[in-house]
């Protein structure tokens, strides 16, 4: 009985503190639906590779902490070195075992999301910050689908002239609903660039840069990392404060 209270117990603060953590936030990203974003994404690149999620695995830092090692098969290095490679990217957040039957989840905004057999272009930062390596981290991150790119949240990447068409005013008639002169979303208007359209329009950006090996991750080696910022709690108004007592009277002589 003793064992199952510590335990119980044990399992109510891991949560508080998940929960905490679950609100935690890395820096806020910004729209990335044009070209000289993305001209100014590759600008803070080391690398850019596109590569295949081959496995997925778990691990607390030495503080406890939840992180996700994520495995790319590299099909093309955009600098031309690695293709074929295998690298490991380390990102803050994941599964936590708690016991054989309970896990825990810690999430932390801005960090993407990751799916076996899913291929990706990734923008990695000349400086591993231990918490996310790549560029402004989920903003350095694009999903690719038949051919297409991507962002995280998955709305269509333009290039060019495409972007400048995708934010023009669309005029609708009435059969088609009462949008007319707004913009539509730019997935609602085109497709996203093709890879080799993203490839080149990086590769542009990132000319003159010295190519150097991709730093991989060694999920068998102990490591530390900082907690994440938590947001914190919204105020509480003060009226909220009063007992349900006191604002049913309050209520009752209105």
């Amino acid at each position: 009985m003793k064992q199952n209270h510590l335990m119980t117990k044990k399992s109510a603060v891991l949560g508080a503190v998940l929960s905490a953590l679950t609100f935690a936030s890395l820096p806020t990203i910004a729209s990335m639906n044009d070209s000289k974003g993305i001209e100014s994404l590759a600008k803070e690149a080391q690398h850019i590779v596109q590569g295949k999620v081959v496995n997925i695995d778990y691990k607390d830092s030495v503080e406890g902490i939840p992180h996700t090692f994520v495995t790319y098969q590299i099909e093309d290095d955009f600098q031309g070195r690695q293709n074929g490679r295998q690298v490991t990217l380390r990102f803050i957040g994941g599964i936590k075992k708690v016991s054989d039957t309970q896990y825990d989840v810690l999430e932390v905004s801005n960090v993407p999301e990751f799916n076996l057999g899913e291929e990706n272009i990734l923008m990695l930062a000349e400086k591993d910050d231990g918490q996310c390596p790549l560029v402004r981290c989920s903003e350095g991150f694009f999903k690719v689908k038949s051919g297409e790119v991507f962002t995280e949240s998955g709305k269509p990447v333009q290039i060019g002239k495409a972007a400048e068409k995708a934010q023009r005013p669309v005029m609708m008639d009435d059969e088609q609903g009462e949008i007319a002169g707004k913009t539509l979303p730019a997935q609602a208007q085109a497709k996203g660039a093709s890879v080799q359209q993203f490839k080149k329009a990086v590769q542009s950006a990132m000319k003159g840069k010295p190519a150097k090996e991709i730093k991989s991750a060694n999920i068998a080696q102990r490591f530390s990392a900082a907690m994440p910022v938590a947001m914190p709690a919204p105020a509480v108004p003060a009226r909220a404060k009063q007992s349900d007592q006191v604002i049913i009277d309050d209520v009752d002589h209105q």
